[in-house]
């Protein structure tokens, strides 16, 4: 073979790649094309993982003021369930119950996915139950928010008992309480998931995952 014919990697020195047991041969000119490729692949990389954090960052911003202004709402619930009289001709409540019970839906909705969100998982599925059921590595805020969440929906379905079309000799005084009682409930979760959410900003398994993906 005549030299003026002899390819560009012959020409330049070659590089070699250590690739597990074995070294991958590659000309100066492949290996730059190689470079600049996982370049550009590590820098769209870091900016996806950039974006992932920046999007959970903002979600848990929101839901943290969210969280506070459900504490609040709750509180005032409970309060207004124990000035509740029978038999008082005043400004109709079952007007506007539908509206209140919607927005606590969706308040509760996402302080339970943002406490799942939180969630330091494990390897296997039996022990992410196991540290659910123990109240580790996030469990215990996903535990408050769910029994959040069984609260705010019995305290729903007693609140529409106690406003519904149904005369009001038919409903017992039992009936009542049981509704003020599941708001008392239904407040203090609000108000204790909340605080151990609030108190913990730091303890977010996923973001600390992101961080070090990014880091990389």
């Amino acid at each position: 073979m005549n030299r003026s014919a002899a390819t560009d990697d012959d020409q330049v020195p070659n590089v070699f790649i250590q690739k597990q047991n074995e070294f991958l041969r590659k000309g100066s000119q492949n290996y730059q094309r190689w470079m600049s490729e996982e370049t550009a692949v590590g820098h769209l990389e870091s900016e996806t993982v950039s974006v992932a954090i920046s999007v959970q960052n903002t979600f848990h911003s929101v839901t943290m003021v969210l969280q506070g202004f459900l504490s609040g709402f709750c509180a005032a619930h409970v309060f207004i369930s124990f000035s509740y009289v029978q038999n008082e001709e005043g400004i109709s409540f079952d007007v506007v119950s539908p509206y209140i019970q919607s927005v606590l839906y969706v308040c509760f909705t996402l302080s339970a996915i943002a406490a799942f969100d939180r969630f330091e998982t494990g390897p296997s599925f039996k022990e992410n139950i196991k540290r659910a059921l123990l109240m580790q590595h996030g469990g215990l805020a996903i535990c408050i928010w769910m029994l959040g969440n069984v609260a705010n929906l019995l305290a729903t379905t007693s609140e529409q008992l106690v406003f519904s079309d149904q005369p009001v000799d038919n409903l017992t005084f039992g009936t009542v309480n049981v509704w003020r009682y599941l708001c008392v409930a239904r407040a203090c979760l609000a108000i204790l998931g909340w605080l151990l959410m609030a108190l913990q900003p730091n303890h977010n398994h996923l973001r600390q995952r992101l961080l070090a993906i990014k880091g990389k």
